[in-house]
């Protein structure tokens, strides 16, 4: 008898840590809805401005070259595939 008592206590408890982690990841799913809207906003609002696909494909590439570790050998690797 002791035994389902204690079962008792630990679906109980259970219970409410998933209701917890279920509440917690909803406001998270909903905060990345929002600023996903946000950015699709953003890049509406700028779009008429910037050429945004090139905008993109530049920032790509700056993100490449921030991980490079020679960035003098890929600027010539990068000269080599532009001829």
């Amino acid at each position: 008898m002791k035994q389902k008592a204690e079962e008792v206590i630990n679906l109980s408890e259970l219970k409410e840590v998933a209701r917890e982690f279920l509440d917690r990841l909803n406001v998270i799913d909903n905060e990345l809805s929002t600023l996903k809207e946000d950015r699709k906003e953003l890049l509406d609002e700028y779009s008429t401005k910037l050429d945004m696909k090139t905008f993109k494909a530049a920032m790509q590439v700056n993100k490449i070259k921030k991980q490079v570790q020679h960035e003098d050998t890929f600027d010539v690797f990068l000269e080599i595939l532009e001829n």
